[in-house]
């Protein structure tokens, strides 16, 4: 596993830290190792290099949490005439 810190104030920029979303840290497969006011580390297995940084691991984490998905939603118009 590999430890990765991360700055509190930086993190928390994109996700605000409560103790739902602490808990949801590890329920994304990543383990919540130590959380202080300056800092965060999280242990990361070596086949996701996708969240090693800040802003990777920060969207990554919201699509989880249903707060920006990254999809897209599209208006679908009624036809104006039926064939």
């Amino acid at each position: 596993m590999a430890e990765i810190r991360f700055n509190r104030k930086e993190f928390e920029k994109h996700i605000k830290l409560t103790k739902e979303v602490e808990e949801k840290i590890s329920l994304f497969g990543t383990n919540l190792e130590s959380l202080n006011d300056e800092e965060l580390i999280i242990s990361i297995t070596p086949n996701r290099q996708d969240l090693f940084s800040l802003q990777t691991f920060a969207k990554s984490l919201q699509a989880f949490l249903g707060k920006n998905t990254g999809l897209r939603n599209y208006k679908i118009n009624k036809p104006e005439k039926n064939y």
